[in-house]
């Protein structure tokens, strides 16, 4: 089923190495790459560049290389964190657009020193991520 949406990158939690690369290996068949310890993963269609240890229990810190481009010609790098939850803080409100337009717009008041302004606060976000 998740390979169905053709995910660029997995977190994984509460996951074995074992299936980890059992899950890499149908999500990405023909080329990806995963980083498991004894119970989060992170699996990708890219290359993992490096990874960094984690004090965090079951969790890790990866470094992806982006395929080369223009703008980037040896490929870009981006840091992944996966870190472990006490429990799950699934809201299926992040997977609509206005939650994302709304947070962005606050987050961009905020950074403005605009907080008051009413253009600011057209709708209430249903949270507020810490841009």
């Amino acid at each position: 089923m998740i390979a169905a949406y053709k995910p660029d990158i997995l977190f994984m939690q509460e996951i074995t190495p074992w299936h980890a690369e059992i899950m890499a290996d149908i999500v990405y068949p023909v080329r990806g790459d995963f980083r498991a310890d004894g119970h989060s993963a992170t699996l990708t269609k890219w290359q993992i560049n490096d990874t960094t240890p984690n004090r965090m229990l079951h969790s890790h810190h990866t470094t992806l290389r982006l395929p080369k481009s223009r703008q980037y010609p040896d490929g870009r790098l981006i840091d992944c964190v996966n870190f472990h939850l006490k429990s799950a803080i699934t809201d299926m409100r992040l997977w609509q657009a206005s939650c994302w337009k709304d947070t962005l717009l606050i987050a961009n008041c905020s950074a403005s020193r605009s907080y008051g302004a009413s253009h600011c606060y057209k709708t209430a976000p249903p949270f507020r991520l810490g841009l």
